[in-house]
């Protein structure tokens, strides 16, 4: 996906990995992959895969131990996805 600039393709492979790496308790590893993924979605306009990736970043800082961030990152998402919008 990166080698046609696909940035949803792109973000959704990593948004996987990043799912992948949290259920192999490699937290770390998924933080990284949904920051990316989360990143590339920022710019895009692709609502749905942003939320998506936002909510696995979330789950990726519980799992890595970092309530905070994980706090942070949901209390964004609530932020960012009402009913109204």
């Amino acid at each position: 996906f990166e080698q046609i600039a696909n940035a949803a393709g792109t973000a959704l492979a990593l948004t996987n990995l990043a799912i992948l790496a949290i259920e192999q308790e490699r937290a770390t590893d998924g933080v990284d992959n949904a920051s990316k993924a989360k990143s590339l979605l920022m710019a895009s306009g692709n609502r749905m895969l942003l939320g998506l990736a936002s909510v696995v970043l979330g789950e990726a800082h519980l799992a890595a131990g970092d309530t905070h961030l994980a706090a942070r990152e949901f209390e964004w998402i609530a932020q960012a996805y009402t009913e109204s919008n």
